[in-house]
């Protein structure tokens, strides 16, 4: 259980601090009724990641032969999904051909959505690669369904909460919401670099210790 739980901690923060998703986020936060959408943009996330997490362990859990509660399938599948990752990190730290936009058409619908248009967004632009993996990681380790609850409430601590944080962090004071104002405006100018760097060091992390634990050394 503690191999599970180091996981989901793992997994919900690298969705928790997902470029994509906080950029989509901050956007929201500016238009006209902010509160009920941003509000409505986390409950998006919230529903689509849990809905991944626990349907998806239960569905693997069901169609796995047992062999993969020996954890090296799952060690495998992680290799590969952080191989792919690093992949995508090193291409993105290519020059872009065009020039990029200082806000993309994408965000700026973001500032004059309703809460109901917010909630499908943050539905579209949540992570799903960290609940995806760490449904894998559920099965892999054969828990019942207090397990699979307790994982959720791990990696929504993460995941949800670092995004609740900002969120609430922009509401409670001008100055604040200045700064956050400001980092969003760098957030977007960097974006492609950032989002490199979070493939690099997710792939890097998945890779490096599924390596080692496939040698044997843990």
């Amino acid at each position: 259980m503690g191999e599970l739980v180091r996981w989901m901690l793992f997994f919900g923060f690298v969705a928790g601090t997902q470029p994509l998703t906080l950029m989509g986020l901050l956007p929201v936060t500016s238009a006209e009724r902010s509160r009920a959408c941003g509000w409505a943009y986390l409950s998006g996330c919230f529903v689509v990641e849990s809905s991944v997490l626990l349907a998806a362990s239960v569905v693997v859990g069901t169609w796995l032969k047992d062999d993969w509660a020996s954890g090296r399938p799952f060690i495998s599948v992680r290799v590969a999904v952080g191989a792919v990752l690093v992949i995508v990190g090193l291409l993105l730290r290519r020059p872009s051909k065009k020039p990029q936009p200082e806000l993309p058409k994408t965000f700026v619908r973001l500032q004059s959505l309703t809460p109901r248009k917010a909630f499908v967004a943050g539905a579209m632009l949540t992570d799903v690669q960290g609940p995806a993996l760490g449904s894998l990681a559920i099965a892999a380790a054969g828990v019942g369904l207090p397990g699979r609850v307790g994982s959720l409430v791990v990696y929504t601590c993460l995941a949800s909460g670092i995004r609740v944080a900002a969120f609430t962090a922009k509401h409670r004071s001008a100055r604040v919401r200045g700064r956050l104002d400001r980092t969003m405006a760098w957030v977007m100018q960097h974006r492609r670099p950032l989002m490199s760097w979070v493939c690099l060091v997710a792939g890097v992390v998945l890779v490096g210790e599924g390596v080692l634990e496939l040698s044997g050394v843990f």
